[in-house]
């Protein structure tokens, strides 16, 4: 089973163009623009995220079809985005994603990592390594990854010469009605147990 999934071609370059133009309306630096869905006022993001969700769905379902899950895509949502603008000689230590994000008003827990490549002749390097799966990831415009959101996947990018690197990471997370389950309602007779 593949837990780490590369879709080539999601998105055109011009897409991509936009997300980017999209991105440095709102900040021209080096710092990462976060948008999360519950906040207000800022509608080409809330409507970036829209979109989305709705071009990723059919990658989600795959995703979660790849290894068996019981999952679906009506069981996560797209909460919030990312948009980094990484400078010439960047890059990321070895670290893992985790799956619980503490935010200001709540904790949300997410089962994957989703990102989209949004250019790749700008730079060199910024290649995603997962050294214990021994996968090497090239960035390409319009390319979507996703893995776990958990230890089992560390992994780390490249260090970025010659340019600036633009991704985005859309967090989907798990939905409260899926996780919002009361264990002393639940009636072993009636709901029964899985065996193993």
């Amino acid at each position: 089973m593949d837990y780490i999934m590369q879709f080539p071609n999601i998105f055109s370059a011009t897409e991509c163009l936009d997300i980017i133009k999209i991105r440095n309306m709102y900040s021209e630096n080096y710092s990462d623009l976060v948008f999360w869905r519950d906040k207000v006022g800022q509608c080409e993001l809330e409507k970036l995220c829209v979109d989305l969700e709705l071009k990723l769905k059919p990658l989600v379902e795959e995703y979660f079809n790849n290894f068996g899950s019981l999952l679906t895509i009506s069981d996560v949502s797209l909460l919030g985005i990312g948009i980094i603008k990484q400078p010439t000689g960047a890059y990321d230590d070895l670290h893992f994603d985790t799956q619980v994000i503490v935010g200001e008003e709540a904790i949300k827990q997410r089962p994957f990592v989703c990102l989209l490549y949004l250019n790749d002749k700008e730079f060199e390097g910024g290649q995603l390594c997962f050294p214990i799966q021994k996968v090497v990831i090239a960035p390409e415009i319009g390319k979507v990854v996703i893995f776990p959101a958990s230890y089992h996947f560390p992994h780390q990018v490249v260090g970025i010469s010659g340019g600036d690197r633009y991704f985005l990471r859309m967090n989907f997370m798990f939905k409260e009605s899926l996780l919002d389950k009361d264990v002393d309602e639940w009636d072993i007779e009636t709901d029964g147990v899985m065996k193993f």
